[in-house]
């Protein structure tokens, strides 16, 4: 939430928040039922780490484009 707070103007903010609490949210939401659906489906957690990790860095990915654009952006 800082970080809405510092990279949105204040008229912005309160939208951004929302938005984010729900997506982060729904995200967890998600990934532990595709985690126990891969359980159930492989036998053993392996897939559903994996599937975890390569999350992580599409998430990672993101956020040093969004990162990087607003560096250029200056």
């Amino acid at each position: 939430m800082l970080a809405i707070r510092e990279y949105f103007p204040a008229r912005e903010a309160s939208l951004a928040g929302a938005g984010l609490l729900l997506l982060s949210g729904s995200g967890m939401a998600t990934g532990t039922w595709l985690a126990g659906s891969m359980y159930d489906h492989f036998g053993y957690y392996a897939p559903a780490f994996a599937a975890g990790v390569g999350f992580n860095l599409l998430n990672l990915a993101a956020i040093g484009t969004l990162v990087l654009r607003r560096q250029l952006a200056r």
